[in-house]
């Protein structure tokens, strides 16, 4: 990535293996399910409140950024209402899990103790070690810039996407010692292996930093992912099987907010 800024420098500070920092998670987010098929079309809603902390742990690093980490659940909740739902609040699946989590050409994908497949939330676990990529390595205050990556995408959207496209308008809004703070908008979108497609709009972000090092993170925006359903039919004595879509599943957000605190 190219930063086309030639100003004042703040240091990033480089991550160490052994280091060790506790993140929490806040977060909000509404939806409507919408579901189209050859019967009509029916809208759910569905609010998730989650209440999330992590003890993490750098196994490597690599090119100034964490490559590998050790990710342990401290604690875990999730409060759930919506139509057809009973209000409820319990712990998630995450909850006093540990996972190692790896960053690939396609992002962050996490592993549990037996090296398999983690709980849907959990598969970009670790996705929080790259908003390192909001960050140019010289800028000054009122300094703007641009970051296409889907690296932020990884932190509401917890699935592998590939085929990204889009953008962040980025601008420091503060750099005041070793404190700096950068607010950013915009548009990112991707394809899942499932051949979803997912849309992030980010209205509002603030991603705070002392040290070089991420403090606190704030997201406010929407998000869109639409997924075919397929009937998949086999001719009769012919290897060839024929997909036809007969509806889709359409997840519309109303309210979409997070926050991440590092220490």
């Amino acid at each position: 990535m190219r930063w086309i800024i030639a100003l004042v420098c703040m240091a990033q500070s480089a991550p160490s293996a052994g280091e060790k920092t506790t993140v929490t998670v806040k977060s909000t987010l509404e939806l409507d399910i919408v579901v189209r098929d050859g019967s009509g079309e029916s809208t759910r809603l569905l609010q998730l409140v989650r209440d999330d902390k992590f003890s993490q742990e750098v196994l490597d690093v690599a090119d100034g950024r964490a490559r590998s980490v050790r990710v342990k659940c401290l604690a875990s909740t999730i409060q759930k209402t919506g139509s057809d739902v009973l209000p409820e609040t319990k712990s998630s699946p995450l909850a006093d899990r540990t996972y190692t989590a790896t960053r690939g050409a396609n992002g962050w994908i996490a592993k549990d103790d037996e090296g398999g497949a983690p709980p849907a939330e959990a598969q970009t676990l670790g996705a929080w070690n790259d908003l390192v990529t909001l960050v140019p390595k010289e800028m000054k205050e009122g300094a703007q810039w641009q970051v296409k990556d889907l690296d932020v995408l990884g932190l509401i959207y917890p699935s592998v996407l590939t085929e990204g496209n889009g953008q962040l308008n980025c601008s420091c809004e503060l750099l005041q010692g070793n404190r700096a703070t950068i607010t950013f908008k915009g548009q990112i979108a991707g394809r899942g292996k499932d051949e979803s497609t997912t849309t992030l709009v980010i209205t509002q972000g603030r991603l705070m930093l002392e040290g070089g090092k991420p403090k606190q993170l704030f997201l406010n925006g929407g998000l869109q992912s639409t997924i075919d359903v397929v009937d998949v039919q086999r001719k009769p004595n012919e290897n060839v099987e024929e997909k036809r879509k007969v509806g889709e599943i359409q997840i519309r957000s109303r309210r979409l907010e997070a926050t991440f605190d590092f220490n």
